[in-house]
């Protein structure tokens, strides 16, 4: 995975080197099971996005966005705030786009798998969009969608990634985590906290 997206990294700062907006679309995330999600990020918590800002670090873009931690799911962490970076964005006329890498939104209230708290990544969450979780209230409370926006409905843990082939970057999610466009029963933010510290 490093190896991915330090190629892919290389060649999206190469194309911002020589246009001031660029679109790299061609790129892929290899599937992970929700459970190599859970075991191999530094933090998952729960949050609330209360700050964006972008800054030009030589050629580069990037975006920073400030989170504020209501419940850390697993890992350790005591601060109240937590602020991940992304490659990407736009800062004094220079726009950088990484392929179809989905950004946060201000406002947004959502639970994170952090890959690493120490160090700079492409994307700062596990797996991409798989790691990227958003909350909505709903008639019932709290309920829980990916990414994309679509409903989950279970989380399994006997479920394997498809390794046969990389997915678009966020037009996927992890092996194990069902989803249901038209469901009626949607999977609540407590329940998928549960399920998500009682992963191996």
């Amino acid at each position: 995975m490093n190896t991915l997206r330090s190629t892919f990294a290389t060649a999206v700062l190469a194309c911002a080197m020589i246009l001031p907006a660029t679109n790299a679309s061609a790129s892929s995330v290899a599937q992970k099971s929700i459970s190599e999600l859970a075991s191999t990020s530094d933090m998952i918590f729960e949050g609330q996005v209360v700050g964006i800002r972008s800054e030009t670090i030589g050629k580069k873009v990037f975006t920073y966005v400030t989170f504020e931690v209501a419940d850390v799911v697993r890992g350790k962490y005591a601060q109240n705030t937590v602020e991940l970076r992304y490659l990407g964005g736009t800062a004094n006329g220079v726009t950088m786009r990484v392929g179809d890498m989905k950004l946060p939104s201000f406002g947004e209230r959502g639970v994170y798998f952090v890959e690493k708290m120490a160090g700079n990544t492409v994307h700062p969450l596990r797996g991409w969009g798989q790691g990227h979780f958003i909350v909505k209230p709903g008639s019932a409370g709290d309920s829980m969608y990916n990414s994309l926006g679509q409903a989950i409905t279970s989380i399994s843990t006997g479920k394997t990634a498809d390794t046969s082939s990389p997915l678009k970057i966020n037009n996927h999610t992890a092996a194990g985590v069902s989803m249901d466009a038209g469901a009626k029963q949607v999977m609540d933010l407590n329940s998928f906290k549960d399920a998500i510290r009682g992963l191996k």
